[in-house]
């Protein structure tokens, strides 16, 4: 532990946060070639990159995405941001969900808080189908998978889908200046999250087999099943309200209620003042196939080379990514620096380890399930455990899930680690303070790994067990946080990393 440099760290996440980065482009092409060379220069045993020919989704910078209010002439009366205001990278990537179905979708608006099915059949007992059909629906990000969102409101019968970041989860203390990024990590209201609507994971044009050069890929029309079927974007609270307070209907039920300073109202219609206007959703996004990269970096074992012991990330990003996934690839960097300077002393591990490196992993996990599709039976036989660490650091609070066979180690493991408060102490006795459980503490590591990161494939396709490690934000200050609020934002970027969450690197190391 002595040998993790701190600075060392920061420097590797300033190159890998630096620009934006989606899968397929060129920039992080490039981070697979820099990972290569720098696994190559600290001396790994074997390093290679490894691209797969991938279905990917792209917006179109010349025709971005929108939400429009237009009247009963086709007069704008409002029109959503397409990207967040104060970034101004001229390649980052205009807001959007991957593999939407494009075109335009209109209708009149609906709420229907998170989207869940428990929700639209709140709306259907209370309103009928028809209050859903042929709409709009608004839901606000959370509780479930935006993926699910699409595929219930489809369902449902709508239109389209508007999927909005809400205060109530991006911005608890406040919307005004001084308590949003840049002061602190909460979100100001042209944040908007992107992401990847896939229901399944992997390349939707080779689902269950590896995306090869000569593989046989779907059509058009048998990829549609796993596909989106309608018109879906996604908006910040700044969108979200100007939408919100036009619409007429009853009060949303007090649980449905948001963080804006308006009445969350059911819809249906507008108000009298917007009589005869609709919503339209145009979505212009380009599905290309397109190569992204895995790079994988070996040491071999000395006494048993033939069993596998990995550790893995994913490098592609919505944009900056300096939290997802680039906390996690840093940490990894460093390992790699380190582990490698002990190997030049003549030390070797007892079996194999494996550093991935994976691409696409947002828009389905594409470059780890390829990758466990084409070496299943070696991974299924040789595996002995794979970890992965994805959003690494978001605060001081370790909340570690593992397979049940793995989880006793990550407790043991904290006790070697420092504490993030106190160099004089391990993070195990932090924790425990933390915990104020005294005596009685007893860390809980989850067996419910969930099926959100790299890890999915290795556990559930491959039957290799995982860890998979996140230090998050307090739970006793931030009660039923789940995430943080910059996923997948404009704003999260290298400052917000080096001056709101970990300014002295305590935690990263």
């Amino acid at each position: 532990m002595d040998a993790v440099n701190k600075s060392q760290i920061r420097e590797y996440l300033i190159e890998l946060s630096m620009e934006p980065h989606m899968a397929g482009l060129e920039r992080d092409e490039y981070l697979a070639k820099w990972i290569e060379s720098e696994w190559n220069a600290a001396g790994l045993d074997s390093v290679k990159v490894e691209g797969y020919s991938m279905l990917l989704d792209y917006p179109n910078k010349d025709k971005p995405n929108y939400v429009t209010v237009v009247d009963k002439n086709g007069e704008i009366v409002y029109q959503s941001h397409y990207k967040e205001e104060g970034v101004d990278d001229p390649n980052f990537v205009n807001a959007f969900n991957a593999y939407s179905k494009n075109g335009t979708a209109e209708g009149l608006p609906v709420y229907v808080n998170f989207g869940t099915i428990e929700d639209f059949e709140y709306l259907k007992e209370t309103y009928g189908d028809v209050i859903t059909q042929d709409r709009i629906c608004l839901a606000r990000y959370g509780a479930i998978y935006r993926g699910n969102k699409a595929e219930n409101a489809y369902q449902f019968g709508c239109s389209g889908l508007v999927i909005f970041m809400d205060p109530s989860t991006v911005a608890r203390e406040g919307t005004d200046e001084e308590h949003v990024f840049p002061n602190t990590f909460w979100m100001p209201g042209t944040a908007v999250q992107r992401g990847s609507l896939s229901m399944s994971d992997g390349d939707p044009l080779t689902p269950n087999w590896p995306s090869m050069d000569n593989a046989y890929r779907l059509d058009e029309a048998d990829r549609e099943a796993y596909l989106p079927k309608i018109q879906v974007q996604p908006i910040g609270y700044t969108d979200a309200e100007q939408i919100l307070n036009k619409m007429a209907g009853d009060a949303a039920p007090a649980e449905w209620q948001g963080g804006l300073n308006i009445t969350y109202k059911i819809g249906g219609n507008f108000t009298d003042a917007y009589e005869g206007c609709k919503i339209t959703i145009e979505v212009n996004n380009m599905l290309q196939q397109r190569v992204s990269s895995n790079v994988i970096g070996i040491i071999y074992g000395e006494v048993e080379p033939d069993r596998y012991v990995m550790l893995g990330n994913h490098r592609d990003a919505w944009g900056f990514g300096a939290v997802d996934p680039s906390s996690g690839t840093a940490q990894l960097m460093e390992v790699v620096r380190v582990l490698g300077e002990k190997k030049k002393t003549g030390w070797r591990p007892r079996r194999t380890m494996m550093f991935l490196s994976w691409g696409a992993e947002e828009f389905s996990l594409c470059g780890s399930r390829e990758f466990v599709e084409q070496y299943e039976i070696e991974l299924s036989e040789r595996g002995v455990g794979y970890v992965n660490t994805d959003i690494c650091m978001v605060g001081p609070i370790l909340y570690p899930t593992a397979s049940p066979t793995l989880g006793d180690l990550i407790v043991e493991a904290t006790k070697d680690v420092t504490s993030p408060v106190n160099d004089d102490e391990s993070y195990y006795d932090f924790w425990k303070k933390w915990s104020e459980a005294g005596e009685n503490f007893a860390p809980e590591v989850s067996p419910f790994v969930g099926a959100g990161s790299d890890h999915a494939t290795f556990l559930f396709y491959a039957g290799v067990p995982v860890m998979d490690i996140m230090f998050e934000a307090d739970e006793k200050l931030y009660p039923d946080m789940s995430g943080y609020p910059a996923y997948h934002t404009g704003f999260e970027t290298f400052d917000l990393v080096d001056k709101v969450y970990d300014p002295e690197w305590k935690t990263f190391r």
